[in-house]
């Protein structure tokens, strides 16, 4: 979907990048009309987590297509455990392709004049979420890429998605009945690309959260919910039962 975000906005050339170097299951149809719509559209076997490999890739790729001049790192590996189970395997599981692939893409590319770097993070980086310390730390370090990228005067954006609710992990998990009974609805297709159309701009924060919410409900009375946001429970009745992200 984000290739094709990518090719009806003016890219003449996308290169997608996996480990296998397939197109992933479930995607044929995606991947049928990127072969039809024009543009250079090809995949690229590379392990983001191996900073060789990505050199290696990201020449190959100057050199066969041209000069780069976008990234956008999806990548995302989860490995749940409550925190006093969680073990150093665990850990770098989840952080190899996350946190050491996004440090890969953006040192491999320190040459490059970018106009777009976007790192898929999440809100569990922002509110937190049981079992994922893992996940939410990895997330916050791509927040933190992003910030840093920033203030040397490089494009980047790394948006704290919440659940999509018709691709992605949280459809695989089958997560979506749980959080939309917590307050939370999953992202559709259109309105998640409408936000990287906004992300992407040059004007846009360094950090942004997407979560569709009915916050009377995530906070209610009866909730548990982190220190973070025990003093926003208290003002949710001020809110109202409508929705907002």
């Amino acid at each position: 979907m984000v290739a094709r975000w990518l090719v009806e906005r003016g890219a003449g050339h996308v290169v997608l990048v996996s480990r296998s170097g397939k197109v992933a299951r479930g995607a044929e149809r995606e991947w049928e009309w990127l072969q039809a719509c024009g543009a250079d559209v090809r995949v690229h076997r590379c392990d983001v987590a191996d900073g060789s490999a990505v050199r290696e890739m990201v020449a190959s790729v100057e050199s066969s297509v041209g000069a780069i001049r976008g990234v956008v790192h999806t990548a995302g590996v989860l490995a749940d455990a409550m925190l006093l189970n969680q073990t150093m395997e665990g850990l770098q599981k989840v952080w190899a392709p996350k946190v050491t692939g996004a440090y890969n893409l953006h040192e491999a590319t320190q040459h490059c004049e970018l106009e777009l770097f976007v790192l898929f993070s999440s809100t569990s980086a922002m509110l937190g979420n049981a079992g994922q310390t893992n996940y939410a730390a990895a997330n916050a370090a791509l927040d933190g890429l992003a910030r840093e990228r920033r203030a040397r005067g490089q494009s980047a954006v790394s948006v704290q998605w919440g659940p999509w609710g018709e691709a992605g992990m949280a459809v695989e998990s089958g997560v979506l009945a749980t959080m939309k009974s917590q307050g939370v609805r999953g992202i559709t297709n259109q309105e998640g690309l409408s936000v990287l159309d906004v992300t992407a701009r040059d004007d846009a924060p360094a950090v942004v959260g997407v979560l569709p919410v009915k916050w009377a409900t995530l906070l209610g009375p009866s909730s548990e919910v982190s220190a973070l946001l025990s003093d926003f429970q208290q003002a949710v009745g001020g809110i109202g039962v409508g929705e907002a992200t």
